[in-house]
């Protein structure tokens, strides 16, 4: 599947899964962010977004990790971790960089060498605690 669809009353959203940097929740609702610096919200909690990524996407749905409770983020773009200032940096290394301050960072379980294993097959009730790769293709 090539993309993505959101609907609520008014509009239909159609996004291609490649172009998604990342979802951030904004209480009963989120906003999706581009790769081209659109933010469009919708009608959805990050649960539920979560839900309906699985259900459109299936395996390709692992495209994306859930990090802490406010960020859902497309797993191609993470470039930099930093546990001490609590940043997450991704990017295309061409039209965006994004610093992301999803906190806590320190109770992620994994050991932080989780770029060494290019597969895994874990759903979103796992999250990262799963695997020690996040799949991203290095």
């Amino acid at each position: 599947m090539e993309y993505i669809y959101f609907n609520s009353r008014d509009e239909l959203l159609r996004l291609r899964i490649t172009e998604i940097a990342y979802f951030e929740s904004d209480g009963n609702y989120c906003n999706v962010v581009t790769a081209n610096k659109l933010r469009s919200p919708i009608g959805m909690n990050l649960t539920n977004l979560e839900h309906a990524l699985d259900k459109q996407l299936g395996n390709e749905a692992t495209t994306f990790i859930r990090i802490g409770k406010r960020f859902i983020v497309n797993k191609r773009y993470i470039c930099k971790v930093n546990i001490p200032k609590q940043r997450l940096v991704i990017t295309d290394y061409d039209r965006f960089t994004f610093q992301l301050h999803p906190t806590p960072l320190t109770s992620w379980p994994v050991p932080w060498g989780f770029w060494l294993h290019a597969g895994g097959s874990h759903g979103w009730g796992a999250g990262i605690t799963s695997s020690i790769g996040l799949g991203l293709g290095v």
